[in-house]
């Protein structure tokens, strides 16, 4: 199982196209037999495309949850690089020894 949750995604996306392809596949060969079949290789076949469909909207889910923690990642690691920045600017700012007293007395 991959490890981290970018190798997981593309995991579940890799998933997601060969179910898709398989689907379309099965589709045309539906297109060019299903005049041969006998009702219960139909029903068969229903009950096929049933599955497929009900594994696609899993695998769906999964990418989706996916993305969204991979996102809350990528937000938390901004967040915290922004924090850093800012704490590295204040702490440059602060301490400036060039910095000449103002003249100017307050009122």
């Amino acid at each position: 199982m991959p490890k981290t949750l970018q190798e997981q995604l593309d995991h579940v996306e890799r998933e997601i196209e060969q179910y898709i392809e398989f689907d379309k596949a099965e589709k045309t060969r539906f297109n060019r037999e299903s005049h041969l079949w006998t009702a219960q290789d139909r029903i068969e076949w229903q009950e096929t495309q049933s599955d497929n469909a009900q594994t696609l909207r899993e695998l769906f889910e999964i990418r989706d949850a996916l993305r969204g923690q991979l996102g809350q990642q990528s937000r938390s690691r901004s967040l915290r690089q922004a924090e850093t920045e800012q704490e590295k600017a204040l702490t440059e700012s602060t301490k400036t020894p060039d910095a000449r007293p103002c003249s100017r007395q307050p009122r």
